[in-house]
């Protein structure tokens, strides 16, 4: 083969490249998904397949390759990333690391129900309440009648009546795990005997 009948220069293969790489969405509760929203282009035109790498509280989770990662048992606090790797069947491509998105708080719970009836001249009602990342709860009363009293650890709320007439006394009863608050609101109707 003569030198003007050589082989065309055929151009390398050039790496494609991740642009962007954002967490949906940024604050999360255990058991939502977290998705990894990618921007990557490669610059020969070619087919860009994703490669993940996702990271909880800086330790890489493996097992964990796609563009989506559940959240199942991750507790408030997690901090969640995800590294992208482009890949053209060829080359790769540079890394790139999102930002952290975390697992936020879940509020508290309220899960009885107060009483109907009063009991020998007493209003007696132990508020039950959980939170789901076992924060420690405080209790309070927002709105209640005179004497009414809650303990703000428990939730017990005790009061001893002393109406001789008809009376609807409105309540309202707050818990809070320091960063979310609930209410529970009811009436007592006090008759006298």
């Amino acid at each position: 083969m003569s030198a003007s009948e050589a082989a065309p220069d055929v151009p390398a293969n050039r790496a494609p490249v991740v642009r962007a790489v954002q967490l949906a969405p940024m604050t999360l509760i255990p058991g939502m998904e977290l998705q990894a929203c990618v921007e990557a282009v490669d610059p020969d035109g070619d087919e860009v397949r994703l490669e993940y790498e996702w990271e909880r509280n800086g330790e890489v989770l493996l097992g964990e390759w796609s563009e989506t990662l559940a959240t199942e048992g991750f507790r408030k606090g997690d901090s969640l990333r995800v590294t992208v790797t482009p890949f053209d069947g060829k080359t790769r491509g540079e890394s790139f690391s999102s930002e952290s998105a975390f697992i936020g708080n879940r509020p508290p719970e309220i899960l009885s129900l107060p009483p109907h009836e009063l009991r020998d001249g007493k209003f007696i009602y132990p508020v039950e309440a959980i939170d789901p990342d076992d924060d420690r709860l405080s209790f309070a009363l927002e709105k209640a009648p005179p004497d009414m009293v809650i303990n703000k650890e428990t939730g017990s709320i005790e009061w001893s009546v002393s109406s001789e007439i008809r009376v609807d006394f409105p309540v309202k009863i707050t818990v809070t795990d320091g960063e979310e608050t609930l209410f529970q609101e009811f009436t007592i109707t006090v008759s006298p005997n």
